[in-house]
């Protein structure tokens, strides 16, 4: 796109209060904002009265947004210049001296990941009881924003602000609306908006969350407690929104094996979330207990392991320890983890939990 027309904006206005009430797409809106704004990336930082930070960011990026949310959000110097006033379009560069841009973690840890968002825009914007701020952002190579960009984000601010909160206000409504449903139901689930923030844990999962074992919130986005086990989590819940962005994913990568105490394991599954929603993905969190387990032939053929190796990997998606698994089937504990060791080398595994996720993508 050339310079943005009044007219251009206008349609862009229009969109977005459709696709904030799920009569457009959202992520194709925020890609037509980036190309009049001739940016690489569009955010959206929302701050909530709590004092939550919530990231939204085209292209679908759930990996940074994540990172930021739980790991940036709280050392990003622009947050605290934002809170203490300061509105109106403004670059990085008019917001933190030189200095600070050089001791700043988000400048020289988080957007080395993602670098083609050195250069900055934003116009911090109140609405409603959250403080909106959307920002465009490119690359060193292509130099900072100019007055044409600054005339598309004063033009467009107030409005991207205003459908991010009548999103948010929808997401929370379909929400609650699955209250009812998904309250009666034995496994935990987790019901996240387009911002990834959690907006519905029916009772089994808030009773998860208090026992803070397997996940726990960071800034309001759901999170394993075992750290090794956030970079599966996040790829589930890419996957999931990769399906609602009508994009293809593995469904092996939805599913991930969240590991607990005394080696109790729960498995989570990232789903899309229906429809044009507001709601990105939907969260199961389930206890391979409570699951219809496959019969040993079904794992032996599968996993291409003997009988014995298939009972041991069976034990092991229920909990079962090998101090337990030689109990129960007569054998010494080092047999025991010698079985272990046979199944990872077999299937490739690098972990016990992966044992897990294999035989857990065998329950129907």
């Amino acid at each position: 796109m050339g310079r943005a027309t009044d007219i251009d904006l206008a349609r862009i206005k229009e969109r977005l209060y459709a696709a904030a009430q799920g009569a457009e797409s959202w992520s194709d809106t925020l890609a037509e904002i980036a190309s009049a704004a001739r940016a690489e990336r569009v955010t959206l930082h929302v701050l909530g009265g709590d004092g939550d930070v919530v990231q939204d960011s085209w292209p679908v990026a759930p990996g940074g947004v994540l990172d930021y949310v739980r790991d940036y959000a709280d050392r990003d110097l622009r947050v605290a210049r934002v809170l203490a006033g300061r509105r109106g379009v403004m670059s990085t560069e008019e917001l933190l001296t030189a200095a600070e841009i050089a001791r700043c973690p988000v400048h020289q840890e988080f957007y080395r990941a993602w670098p083609e968002c050195w250069h900055s825009l934003m116009a911090p914007t109140d609405c409603e009881t959250v403080l909106v701020t959307p920002t465009f952002h490119r690359g060193a190579r292509h130099g900072p924003f100019e007055d044409e960009q600054r005339r598309v984000m004063a033009d467009l601010a107030g409005h991207v602000a205003q459908a991010v909160v009548l999103r948010s206000l929808g997401a929370a409504g379909a929400g609650e609306s699955l209250a009812l449903a998904f309250d009666a139901l034995p496994e935990a689930v987790f019901v996240l908006d387009g911002l990834l923030r959690v907006v519905f844990v029916n009772r089994r999962g808030r009773a998860l969350l208090g026992e803070a074992r397997h996940l726990t919130m960071i800034n309001g986005a759901l999170t394993p407690v075992d750290p090794a086990a956030r970079a599966g989590f996040d790829v589930a819940l890419a996957a999931a929104l990769r399906v609602a962005h009508r994009q293809a994913a593995d469904a092996a990568e939805m599913r991930v094996v969240l590991p607990g105490p005394r080696g109790r394991v729960l498995v989570a599954t990232a789903l899309p979330a229906p429809g044009r929603s507001p709601l990105a993905a939907v969260i199961r969190v389930r206890d391979p207990l409570d699951a219809r387990l496959p019969p040993v032939s079904v794992v032996q053929a599968a996993l291409g392991v003997s009988a014995t190796e298939a009972r041991v990997a069976l034990a092991l998606a229920k909990g079962s320890t090998a101090e337990d698994i030689a109990r129960l089937h007569g054998i010494s504990e080092h047999t025991a983890r010698t079985h272990v060791r046979n199944l990872r080398g077999k299937i490739g595994a690098a972990r016990q939990t992966e044992i897990v996720a294999a035989v857990m993508r065998l329950v129907e």
